[in-house]
């Protein structure tokens, strides 16, 4: 025991998880699993309605995890807390909105496109203020994209709102 310092046991980070090294062996612990494992609760907590808590648990999943669309997407939702976009301050809205962004630029789907139709239509549109990008372009990439129905139909139980957006062209 004395003085030596056994320098053959660490634990240290990399970009994919928890490294432990020792005994000449070496484990890794992956992140993935952790953001998952919020995503899931933050899923659950988004469907009771627990919209500040289902947020805290996707910015959790995404300190994890900043590559999963999903995430971003459902951080957006719970952004607006089960209110019309209409209802909620602008500040929430540009954040959903960069949420959305991210998403875009991880994967483009077209429930994407359609949830930044829905803020333009719901917030800007109903305030008589310009949307960053117009209602209907958001609704035509969404189209182009391949949104489907079924997409939509969860989006707005998620959102707890009445969709007033056309489902199809």
């Amino acid at each position: 025991m004395g003085g030596a310092y056994d320098r053959s046991s660490y634990i240290e980070g990399d970009s994919s998880g928890i490294v432990i090294t020792g005994d000449n062996n070496q484990v890794h612990f992956d992140r993935r699993g952790e953001a998952l494992q919020y995503l899931s609760y933050g899923k659950h907590h988004l469907r009771l309605g627990l919209y500040a808590k289902a947020l805290d648990d996707f910015r959790r999943a995404m300190d994890t995890d900043a590559e999963s669309a999903e995430i971003y997407y459902f951080s957006a939702i719970a952004t607006l807390g089960g209110r019309k976009a209409f209802l909620v301050p602008l500040k929430h809205i540009r954040d959903c909105e960069s949420l959305i962004q991210g998403a875009l630029r991880i994967e483009p789907k077209g429930i994407f496109y359609y949830f930044l139709a829905y803020l333009a239509f719901d917030y800007y549109n109903r305030k008589s203020l310009r949307a960053p990008v117009p209602a209907h372009a958001l609704l035509q990439m969404a189209w182009e994209a391949g949104v489907m129905t079924e997409d939509i139909a969860s989006l707005f139980t998620l959102l707890a709102v009445e969709n007033p957006l056309p489902v199809s062209r």
